[in-house]
Order: structure tokens, then sequence, then C-alpha cells
């Protein structure tokens, strides 16, 4: 993949209204199937016509090695959307975005840090510190306060506003992006922020300090049907025929994240399974992301074992979120085989320090080095 010194456009906006109005969520899409990128964009042939075949062979062409455990196309759908149109409007829609949210959900979310970005006028007269504001669409952020210094964005305009961001939920897509040097962190629709102040520099830019807060839903944008759009009448009779408060066995059922909502719904909240069995299915962050929403106040829930599904670091960061709370009786977590690095550790430390009933986990055959064994 080449270096880019392309101007980002999606660093800087043009207008306050962007991020002052409170959009609808997006709907819909989600119950698209999850297919190729060139199925995905196939019903916008006609608008876009030959760009946008172009622009799908460069994108596959720049994603031969996926990274993060992602598909071909789920990095070539980030790819995709990193390159900039002839026309602003030359948008994709339902399917892409299936194809797209697929891939960023599975993405870990970055560690707490800043991010920064830019407004092509003076709007700090709209932001008053103790302000909450959503940001409702897909907005693009940079980790280096670098680039939106440099003389590419700060002579476009004689005054700007810069946004300094400090949150823990963006995803960064510099490993998959058109415009590598960027350092281009996504903040996924539906973050919350809260002014914590403003300042004007010498040279007539505008500071506007926000911080995510805690509130935020970071599965706003869970790509998976809800139950009543999905079925898997086999898993269901399994659940049902299982007595209540005691141990469900689904392994090596080829089970995948649509499943989960089904496994949450009917086992751990109607029949309150105390043991639940994963081993050796098709799961991944996205599911264990699913099966984590039902921790918060669950409380005769005991064991979990995920065994051989590549749920990554991003799908143990889910489920350490999960879990990590004293007031649950949960005792025992089997991650054998799930992909998992010395990052995971962390979570898990974090996870054990918060939740002190948890007595066992059982982490072998993972890429764990003697730093994560130290973390733990």
């Amino acid at each position: 993949m080449s270096l880019s010194f392309e101007i980002n456009p999606r660093f800087l906006l043009d207008s306050v209204h962007e991020t002052k109005q409170n959009f609808q969520p997006i709907y819909c899409y989600e119950q698209e199937p999850l297919v190729s990128l060139e199925e995905a964009c196939q019903p916008l042939e006609n608008m876009l016509g030959t760009e946008l075949s172009l622009y799908i062979n460069v994108a596959k062409l720049n994603s031969k090695e996926p990274k993060q455990g992602l598909t071909q196309d789920e990095p070539a759908s980030i790819y995709l959307y990193t390159m900039e149109w002839n026309q602003s409007q030359n948008s994709l829609y339902y399917k892409y975005l299936k194809l797209l949210f697929t891939a960023l959900f599975k993405l870990p979310y970055t560690e707490q840090h800043t991010v920064w970005r830019g407004v092509a006028k003076d709007v700090s007269e709209h932001y008053r510190e103790g302000d909450e504001l959503t940001w409702r669409s897909l907005t693009s952020a940079t980790s280096s306060i670098d680039v939106l210094q440099s003389p590419m964005y700060l002579d476009r305009e004689k005054v700007q506003t810069i946004f300094v961001i400090e949150t823990k939920h963006g995803k960064s897509i510099q490993a998959h992006s058109h415009l590598v040097n960027d350092n281009e962190i996504l903040l996924l629709p539906g973050i919350v922020l809260k002014v914590i102040g403003s300042s004007t520099k010498t040279d007539g830019i505008h500071i506007i300090h926000l911080r995510d807060v805690e509130s935020f839903d970071s599965l706003i944008l869970n790509p998976i049907p809800q139950l009543n759009q999905y079925r898997n009448p086999r898993l269901e009779e399994v659940i049902r025929a299982s007595e209540m408060r005691s141990k469900l066995s689904l392994e090596s059922m080829n089970l995948n994240d649509q499943d989960m909502e089904i496994v949450v719904k009917l086992g751990i909240v109607e029949k309150q399974c105390m043991i639940l069995n994963l081993t050796d299915n098709a799961i991944t962050s996205v599911g264990a992301s699913i099966l984590s929403q039902v921790f918060l106040d669950n409380q005769t829930f005991k064991s979990l074992i995920l065994d051989r599904n590549r749920i990554l670091d991003a799908g143990v960061e889910f489920i350490a979120r999960g879990l990590a709370n004293a007031n649950l009786c949960f005792r025992t977590l089997y991650l054998d085989s799930v992909g998992m690095s010395d990052t995971s550790c962390e979570y898990l430390a974090e996870m054990i320090r918060r939740n002190h009933g948890i007595i066992y986990l059982w982490l072998n055959n993972n890429e764990i080095s003697d730093r994560g064994v130290q973390v733990l």
C-alpha cells in the first residue's frame, strides 16, 4: 500500500450544522445480507458508472492481505470509504453500509487518547462549556495534530476551528485506508460529547475541547439483525429442551454472530442458564459484543466457554467489559484459541480488578507473550 499526500476533506467540516443537528440513527442497512464488495456496490453501478468499478478494483488490490481478523472485502470497504469521489454526493448505501459497519465493528476501540477534527469557519459561539451534543454521522478525525496544522489544511480558509476530542470510542482505520499517512480515526454515529472548554490561539484559530461521555452506546450500529428477523430452528429447539438454571451446551453447532441474539434471549434470559458452552463455533467479536450485553444485570450466570471462536482482541474487550461488575456471580471464563494477544490481557486484568469473584481464566493457545502474563 503506497503513501498518499492527498488532503483528507473528512477532517474538515464546511458548516456548524453538521455537528449540531440531531439526525435519526441509520436503520434498515443491518437487515441486508453480508455480501462481497462487488455485490454490495452493484445497485449503484448505474448511478456512479465506471468510476465505481475502478475504485472497487483499487480497494480490493490494496486489501489483499487483510489484518485484524477482517475478510478481504471488509478492509476493502473501509479503503473505498476513504477514497474521494469526483462528486461528493456519490456515496454508497445499504448493502455497502452493512459491509462497512461489519468491518468497523470488528475493529477494536482505540485506547483513551486525543483526536482532532477541523471546521472551515469560527463556530466557537455555538459550543458553550458544559453543553452535551450527539454526533449522528460517521465522523472522521486524526490522531495526529500535525496533520491538521499542516499548510494543506490550515491555509485553506482564513479562520478555522479545531475540535480537540478526548475519546475511548474511536476506530483506527489507518491499516485499511487509502490515505495511510493521515492517522484517521472514525467516531461511530451516536457518540455523545461534552464541551469541556474553548480558547483562541494567537493565529486566530479557535480551539474547542470535547470529551466523550460514558453513556455512549457503542452498539448503536450493531449490524446483526434482531431475533424476529433471523431464525435458527435447530438452535431454538435445543435451548427450549434444556433445563432451567442449568448448563447449556451448544458446542460445534456452527453457530454464528446472528445466533447469539437467540442464545441471549432464549438461553440466558428465559432459561437462565448458569453455564454456557459455545466451544468450536463461528462466533466473532460481533457475537461477543451481543453476549456481553446480558452480563450487566445477570445474577445467575457463572461460566462462559468460548474456546475455538475467533473473537480476537476486540471480542475479548467486549466480554471483559461486560464482566467487569463486582455484583456479578460470574466465576470462570474459557478463552482457548480465540486469537487474543497481550492487548486482551490488559482488558482481562481490568476485569479481574473490578470483579474479584472471577477465580478461573483459561487462555491456552493464544498469542500471549511474557508481557501479557505479567499484566495478568
